[in-house]
């Protein structure tokens, strides 16, 4: 059975820039966004398979490539981000969510759990010391 132990050591290394995440998000938004009018309904239309995913989709390889990440994207279209963390023995940990949407999301609509995973990544590690966690 697995066990659940508290440690301390892991929130002074799990920081988020709350600007840096928010430009990330709202850039991510302008992918698929609308404002209708008539409805008064605006957000974001990013279904899966639109030219509008893929757009996001590239997006977000490119900042991951960026981040020196190694990226790898799977048959059925999941994208990777993977660095190696100071210990290759030790389990990765994985995070996300998805970016593409319902037909009318809010910006945040499952896009705040890919990025505030990957901003905490390079914030955590790029930002402080380089490759020191394993990610």
């Amino acid at each position: 059975m697995a066990t659940v132990s508290a440690n301390r050591t892991a929130p002074d290394r799990l920081e988020i820039n709350g600007e840096r995440l928010w430009v990330t998000l709202m850039e991510l938004a302008q992918i698929g966004a609308y404002d209708d009018a008539e409805t008064g309904l605006a957000g974001v239309n990013r279904q899966s398979l639109t030219d509008a995913d893929a757009e996001g989709r590239n997006l977000l390889v490119r900042w991951m490539e960026e981040a020196d990440l190694d990226v790898s994207i799977d048959e059925m279209g999941t994208i990777f981000g993977r660095m190696e963390g100071a210990d290759p023995r030790l389990r990765p940990v994985v995070a996300g969510s998805h970016i593409d949407s319902v037909g009318t999301a809010g910006a945040f609509d499952g896009c705040l759990g890919v990025l505030g995973a990957w901003r905490s990544y390079v914030r955590s590690t790029i930002g402080a010391s380089g490759r020191g966690a394993h990610w």
